[in-house]
Formats: C-alpha cells, structure tokens, sequence
C-alpha cells in the first residue's frame, strides 16, 4: 500500500510539473485590466527631480520644468524583460517534457494501474491533498527524477499511447476527485502579430498608393476649415493658435479640482470640454495626416489617465511604473488605476493641457524621443479612438493605449507631418516620420530629404522597430525648415514588401493654421 501510494504521487508529480499550476513549468505574465496591459512590476526612474523623501508632502513642491519621459526607457526595458522570461519558460518546458517522457517509457504499466485504480479513486481527500504537499510541492526536481528511475526502472516497457492513455485518465479522475491549490493559468494577453487570415480581413485600404503613402493628406484649404469650424463649449478662453479654446489654467478645465494635499486630498478631474478641447489639437493632426477617425473621450480611460498623473504629481517624478506615493493609502490615491494609467499613457510634466498634447506630436525633447517618436505614434494610431486625459498640477497623462489591435495597421503607411503640414504643430527639435505596418521590411530603408527653395539635402536617418502605436516608424529629416510656404521633397528606397521593393516619395509642404 505504502509502495503504491507513493507510486501515485509521483504520477501526481509528473503532472503537476507539465503546466498543471507548477511554478518551475511557467513564468507570471502580465495582467489585464479592461483592455490595458498593467505591468506589475516597478521600475522606477527619476525624471529629473529628486525623489522625495517619506513623511507628508507639502503641495507648494513643485518643478516646473518641462519635461517628456522617453516612452522606451522604461518600457522597452520591459520587454527585453518578458523575452528572457519567455526563453526561461521554453527552457522550463523543454525539460518538463523530456522528463515525461522518459518517465513514460520507463513507467511500470501494472503498478501505474493499481496505484490509479485503488488509490486515486478510494483515497479520502485529506491523503490526497497530504501526499501532494509532502511529495510534490516539498521533493526538489531532482529527488524527483531520481525516484522515479529506482521505482520503475526494472519494470516492463508499455507502449508509449497506452501509458499515455491511462496517465490522462489518471489526470481526469485526480481532478474530479481532488481540488489542487494551484494558481489558475492566467489568459494570454492580445499577440500584435495576429495569423495571415486575421490580417487579411482586417487590411486599411489603401487611398492612393502611387507614392508609397497608403494614407494621404487633404488640402491645406481642408486642413485649415476643420481646425477653424470647431467651437469649444467654454466661457472662458484664450487664443490657440487663431482658434478659442478653454482656458488651462481656468476652473472650467476642471470637473472636479485636484488637491494633493494628502490631509485634505482630492483626486481630481478633467472637464469633458477641457478634454474635447485638446483633442481637437490631435484629431487636426491627424485630420491633416489623412487619419480620418477622430479621437473621442472615454470615461474609463480619463479615470486611468487622472489617477496617472495624481500618483506622479504625489511622487513629484514622471514614472511609467510608479511606487505607492509615501504616507498615501493606495485607495484613497487610486493606486490601481494609476499603475494601469501609467503604464499606457503619453505622461509629461510642465505643461498645461492643451500644451502636452501638442508636445507628444513635436515629441522633440531629448534625443530618444526625437529617433523613435514613440508619443506622436501612440497618438496618430490610426485605429486608436477613445482616449482620456488627466491632470495633477503640472503633471499630465493621455491614456492612449488601447490594446484592441488586430492587425488592422500590416499595410498602412502613412507619414507625419504628412504632404500637408502645419507649422505650429511643428518644432526645430521635430524629427520628420514615416510610419509602416508589419509587412513592411525596413532594414535597408534609406531616405533622403531635400528642401525644394534652399536646395539643403539631409540623408540621416533612424529605424525603430519597437511597434509604437501598432507600426514600425523611420525618423528623418531633423532640424530642416518647418516654416509656413517650406517644401521638403522626400524619397525612401530600400524598403520591402513581400521581398518587393516599396519605395515612397512625396512631398511636405508646410501651411499656417492661423
């Protein structure tokens, strides 16, 4: 009896270390909160100011420069992380396997038989549960092994498919009969790499594709008439660049007003209009770059996105992964939400509202920013359409990460600023971009950009593959002329698609909004 029963427990070994809730045979994933990947783990990283030290922090702490944190500083880290833990978990799963096998053909089909029959079906629960603990959960892997060969070894050789056969059954039954408290396997979060047949079903027709652009831009005339015929619902307002938005800095941007100070805390909201208002800045943008859906505000969004900007503003650090705030009750702060806000916003910290959402179009502070763009992609995602907008003082967020994406990008390409440019949303520390789908083959991509009055002729450029906003992206063209009447004249070659050459070439010709 002793003998079998600890027969069956190796049995229960073997299929416990083949993915059935055993930590060596899987690596934690990401969760997911509604449609946002949440990033468990902190990694924090100071964004020029000081950290601030424990006990209560006083509201009048401020710093007020500007500031844009490089998405792929933190994020990109991240995922080289998940790639050594995917290499760990097929490491993990190769040796599980071969240990089943050899378990398999070495296996003695008689007292496999018995121990099922007699033990797994009459045991009580509590044997179960006891023999599970002891010899599974406590025995190394080793131990293990070794076990199993001085039990079995001598034993007759069964088939393979029938050993296999009753070990399943013996699976089946163990789990009818015996509850086994181990962590259910979380669900896989969405692939940006859907199957061919996906992406065919979801391909972006092309508008024109005589010159590489699958998305191409309306006139300036068009450009100009959809900026100047948008009304904001504000009383009070300033000028915007000949256009009278709300005012940022008015109790109208304001829902309900933020107050981090912890004894008297508020977390705060953005007004609708204060969000529509600036989301008019990016949907002209987009508008002007042929992305003809416009962006709209969610609720849930704008919940993330505040509680984003409250924890960073508490913190006084711009931080994709931020730690508690020190002295703050992590529900009293919406401590969750930030984590998910955090994790997939644009986040900045010195501007107002309006400001912040033009600076992730310019996306030109500091050199990351301007080689990868990674805020302007976020933003144009052409299948982006409901974000949220968040602020805390002068620390911003905009929930932009929508994790819905099937492939609709593969074959899109597009460009900003696009054939028509508008100069206000532009910056001397601007790159130019292009931005391809996932078909698209970009190790060889050359450009060239010529200003068509001056004759200057830039050939410097960048490649980053790290799919913000659903597409790969070259950055090009930095520090040319951005004023109102400048032609920019660019010409990629190099570039593939299904091993054919995909050259693009079209023209930049830079407008007023005014």
């Amino acid at each position: 009896m002793k003998k079998q029963f600890k027969a069956l427990a190796l049995v229960l070994a073997i299929l416990a270390t083949t993915g059935c809730g055993s930590d060596q045979a899987k690596v934690s994933k990401e969760t997911k909160a509604g449609q946002a990947e949440v990033v468990q783990t902190k990694e924090t990283k100071v964004a020029n100011v000081s950290t601030p030290k424990s006990g209560a922090i006083k509201v009048e702490e401020k710093d007020n420069r500007n500031y844009l944190i490089p998405q792929t500083l933190e994020l990109k880290e991240q995922d080289k992380k998940e790639e050594v833990a995917e290499e760990i978990e097929d490491e993990a799963n190769k040796e599980v396997v071969l240990a089943k096998e050899t378990a398999i053909q070495q296996a003695p089909q008689e007292e496999v038989e018995q121990a099922i029959e007699q033990e797994v079906q009459q045991a009580p629960q509590e044997e179960i549960e006891q023999a599970i603990e002891q010899e599974v959960q406590q025995a190394p892997q080793e131990e293990i092994e070794q076990t199993i060969e001085q039990e079995v070894q001598e034993e007759i050789e069964q088939p393979i498919e029938e050993v296999e056969e009753q070990i399943e059954l013996a699976e089946a039954a163990t789990y009818e009969n015996a509850v086994v408290s181990a962590p259910a396997a979380k669900k896989e979060v969405a692939v940006a790499s859907p199957k061919e047949e996906d992406v065919e079903e979801n391909i972006v027709e092309a508008d024109n594709v005589s010159n590489g652009l699958t998305i191409t831009s309306p006139s300036a005339e068009e450009v100009k008439a959809y900026w100047s015929n948008y009304e904001s619902k504000a009383t009070d307002t300033i000028d915007y660049y000949g256009l009278n938005l709300i005012n940022p800095e008015s109790k109208e941007a304001f829902a309900s007003m933020p107050n981090a100070d912890l004894n008297k805390f508020n977390l705060g909201a953005v007004s609708n209009t204060a969000q529509e208002d600036a989301l008019h800045i990016v949907n002209t943008a987009r508008f002007a770059s042929g992305i003809k859906n416009e962006l709209t505000v969610g609720k849930k969004q704008a919940q993330f996105a505040q509680a984003a900007s409250m924890v960073n503003r508490l913190n006084l650090q711009v931080d994709h992964f931020p730690g508690l705030p020190a002295g703050a009750n992590s529900d009293l702060v919406k401590y969750e939400n930030a984590t998910i806000g955090a994790a997939n916003s644009n986040l900045s910290s010195g501007f107002n509202l309006l400001d912040s959402v033009l600076e992730y179009l310019k996306d030109d502070l500091g050199d990351e920013n301007q080689a990868e763009v990674g805020h302007r992609r976020w933003v144009l995602n052409p299948q982006v359409s409901q974000v949220g907008l968040g602020q805390a003082d002068e620390f911003n967020a905009m929930f932009v990460n929508n994790d819905n994406y099937a492939g609709e990008n593969a074959n899109t390409v597009y460009a900003y600023p696009g054939e028509t440019a508008i100069s206000e949303f532009y910056s001397e520390g601007s790159s130019l971009s292009l931005m391809f789908g996932e078909n698209f083959d970009l190790t060889n991509a050359q450009v060239e950009v010529k200003d068509l009055e001056t004759g200057e002729v830039n050939k410097e450029s960048h490649v980053d593959e790290s799919f913000k906003g659903n597409v790969k992206a070259i950055t090009f063209g930095y520090g040319m002329n951005y004023q109102a009447g400048t032609k920019l004249q660019v010409k990629v070659t190099g570039v593939t698609k299904n091993g054919q050459d995909y050259p693009v070439e079209y023209t930049i010709n830079y407008m007023s909004i005014r």
